[in-house]
């Protein structure tokens, strides 16, 4: 064999060498890997802390005994889900249950419109049209982008110099920032989260919500 096909042919199996030994650590690594079934309950055993407030936005009945607390973000897509089936089942049972509503945009400067979102929506509950506003928001998903929250507030009819001046404000901006402090206060990191009196519900398992909150409500 001449020394450079010998050369080659070392190379080549050093180099098969190499690519078998890295291929069976992997193997050996993944097979390390534990898959650990989510053990965690539905509806949480314990109570969290969340405080009433009196300028909190509340859809239902205020004196209804099932209250479901929801924290959300206008620019998160899984929060569009979960609020338009709680705004549908709560519509449907005013009555029986009231759904009261938190800030928690994303601090992130790339989610500094998220924030406008919920400050205008804040000052459109100025003037009784919130959960007309989170409606129209959450109608698209692009709505929660800054250039389309005028817009938003016109098509409401909204007065429109009373409403900029309430976003031009402090005292919305105050707002949603406490909401986003009580969201990280309580542990919480990632929207959406649901609460129904004062017990978390585990949205990471495989339920329907309108029926678990029918099953809450047919106890009352």
């Amino acid at each position: 064999m001449p020394e450079q096909h010998r050369r080659l042919f070392i190379f080549i199996f050093a180099l098969l060498v190499v690519t078998l030994g890295l291929l069976a650590l992997r193997l050996k690594k993944a097979a390390e890997i534990v898959v650990k079934p989510d053990d965690t309950p539905i509806i949480s055993p314990g109570f969290a802390p969340i405080p009433p407030d009196p300028k909190e936005y509340i859809l239902g009945s205020p004196g209804a005994p099932l209250t479901a607390t929801v924290f959300l973000d206008f620019s998160c897509a899984e929060c569009r889900s979960l609020y338009q089936t709680l705004q549908s089942f709560v519509r449907s049972n005013p009555k029986n249950i009231r759904l009261i509503w938190k800030d928690a945009p994303g601090s992130s400067l790339l989610l500094k419109s998220a924030e406008k979102a919920h400050v205008a929506a804040w000052c459109a509950g100025e003037q009784g049209r919130f959960w007309h506003y989170a409606d129209a928001i959450f109608a698209d998903k692009n709505n929660w982008h800054e250039d389309k929250l005028p817009v938003l507030a016109a098509n409401l009819k909204l007065d429109l110099p009373r409403w900029n001046a309430c976003r031009a404000g402090t005292e919305a901006k105050t707002a949603v920032e406490n909401s986003r402090a009580l969201f990280k206060s309580l542990g919480l990191s990632f929207t959406p989260v649901l609460f129904v009196n004062n017990r978390l519900i585990n949205l990471n398992k495989d339920i329907n919500i309108e029926e678990l909150l029918a099953s809450f409500t047919t106890s009352l």
